[in-house]
């Protein structure tokens, strides 16, 4: 529970001083240099990602964009060959995906965004790159899991606050 208490006060921290940056743009408290983004099919998963390019355009950020592919590491053989064309083919597709978003209005130069196919289960994957790129925020959507799968594992936003040390900004649907 305690837990839960400081992940919620560190998304409202965020929140917050986002908001008073807006009031206030010439006393920034904080930089955010680089942000990731962790992506699925979801349309959650494209505003997160709306939000996260606003954020890097707002600091001139690096932009981290994530796919994880949670079944790719354990294919070996032909399936392998097979999964890593289709790792190519999401990769395009998510890379075009970025770049349009980009199109939309945002003044972020290409160069600044980044975006990376990689295996694993998603919430070590998520935890693991922003450790390794060592980020100051990640921009994640609310949902993801529904039911039952959700109450036994909890949400994989939280997952990811409780074991990162960057900053979690959760994008709830509209």
């Amino acid at each position: 529970m305690q837990s839960v208490v400081v992940d919620v006060l560190g998304i409202l921290l965020v929140a917050w001083a986002v908001h008073l940056i807006r009031l206030y743009p010439e006393v920034l408290v904080f930089e955010f240099k680089k942000i990731l983004v962790p992506m699925d099919a979801s349309d959650l998963s494209q505003r997160a990602l709306g939000v996260a390019l606003s954020l890097a355009e707002k600091f001139q950020s690096d932009l981290i964009v994530v796919w994880s592919r949670p079944n790719a590491a354990a294919l070996q053989g032909t399936e392998a060959d097979e999964d890593l064309r289709a790792l190519e083919h999401e990769f395009e597709g998510l890379r075009g995906q970025v770049l349009a978003k980009l199109q939309e209005g945002y003044s972020l130069s290409p160069d600044k965004v980044r975006v990376e196919v990689r295996a694993g289960p998603p919430v070590q994957t998520i935890v693991d790159a922003a450790t390794e790129e060592m980020v100051d925020l990640i921009v994640m959507g609310t949902h993801g899991r529904t039911g039952l799968t959700e109450i036994f594992t909890g949400s994989m936003t939280e997952r990811v606050a409780a074991q990162t040390p960057a900053s979690v900004l959760a994008v709830k649907p509209t």
